[in-house]
């Protein structure tokens, strides 16, 4: 009777222990369930918030590298009014400048042959109204005298 009883308590508290054994594998569950959903919740956050920074920087450079081959392309047909934009990342921004400057120095420099042009322009045509006038006014020979030519 005496380990009966014992044997009873024993059983008590064996059930009583697997009760509680149960009741933390069921919170222990909760808990993994909880931390998967929060690890995929936060995995989620993270693929839209890098997906998105990766937009914004992407389109801070495509944006000022697209206006730069813009203007690249207006100046090789011939546009030497184009100006890029001087925005954008530091190295764009200075790309711009510097294109900016070679647009400007183009510019000058395709005035100064323009005026060279003009003027070359004026003294073909001088030249040809002298040949004209030439040709159909007759000067007289000046004859000098042959020991006045020097050898």
């Amino acid at each position: 009777p005496v380990f009966r009883q014992y044997r009873l308590q024993l059983e008590a508290v064996a059930t009583q222990e697997l009760a509680q054994v149960d009741q933390l594998r069921a919170k222990a569950d909760t808990a993994g369930q909880r931390a998967f959903w929060l690890l995929v919740g936060s995995g989620t956050i993270g693929v839209i918030l890098g997906l998105a920074a990766s937009f914004l920087v992407a389109r801070s450079i495509m944006k000022p590298l697209s206006s730069l081959k813009e203007t690249a392309h207006r100046a090789s047909v011939g546009d030497l009014s184009a100006r890029a934009p001087v925005t954008g990342p530091k190295e764009l921004a200075h790309l711009g400048y510097v294109l900016n400057t070679m647009m400007s120095a183009m510019a000058a420099r395709t005035a100064d042959l323009r005026q060279a042009n003009n003027q070359m322009r004026l003294k073909i045509h001088n030249n040809l109204d002298a040949r004209s006038q030439a040709a159909t006014h007759h000067f007289p020979v000046l004859h000098t005298h042959p020991s006045s030519h020097k050898h």
